[in-house]
């Protein structure tokens, strides 16, 4: 009786979908440049008035004051209106709770939204998410915006280096059980020939 030569357990997992980890904060010095330490999103709208998730803060200033993404779509404020800046205000000073001000005026303060379920976020193009409502959309208790920092990738090259050596020695451990199977199915084979 010639033996199963693999099953299930002796496969690496993969799984597929968007890991929602914090990557590293880098600092730009540009002061519309924003970042959300821990969980949180900034809302923009979309061409067709959807509302839209991003954890990219890389914004710029439209001619007409309108802060937007890199997309061109503006940044939302807490009431879901777009955050407008005046040119003649002054820099933009951002607190860590989100709000904007330009002197001693403030003129807005962003969204930033949580999801307790992130498997109801949809992911569209370029880095944005749709919200389905399942999502369950809340307010954070602390947003922490890092303003003149922007997130980078939370993937780590040498973790990944480090999954794909173990998927290369699994499957090279497999092919040799098989290749081990093989050769006793031959001789078997050859006994009884």
């Amino acid at each position: 009786m010639i033996e199963k030569p693999w099953g299930p357990a002796s496969f690496p997992s993969a799984t597929n979908g968007i890991s929602f980890k914090s990557g590293e904060m880098q600092p730009t010095g540009r002061p519309l440049d924003m970042a959300i330490q821990g969980t949180g999103f900034f809302k923009v709208q979309m061409p067709d008035g959807t509302q839209a998730y991003t954890r990219n803060g890389g914004f710029s200033q439209r001619a007409d004051g309108t802060l937007v993404n890199s997309a061109n779509y503006p940044v939302l404020n807490e009431q879901g209106n777009p955050i407008v800046l005046t040119q003649a205000a002054g820099p933009v000073t951002v607190t860590q709770d989100g709000a904007l001000s330009q002197g001693d005026t403030q003129v807005g303060r962003l969204s930033v939204t949580s999801f307790s379920n992130t498997n109801g976020l949809v992911p569209i193009t370029g880095g944005l998410l749709l919200a389905a409502p399942t999502a369950g959309a809340a307010p954070p208790d602390h947003p922490g915006v890092l303003q003149g920092y922007i997130e980078s990738s939370n993937v780590s090259p040498l973790f990944e280096m480090v999954n794909l050596v173990q998927v290369s020695r699994a499957y090279e451990a497999n092919q040799k059980v098989i290749s081990n199977a093989d050769q006793r199915a031959q001789k078997t084979i050859d006994a009884l020939g």
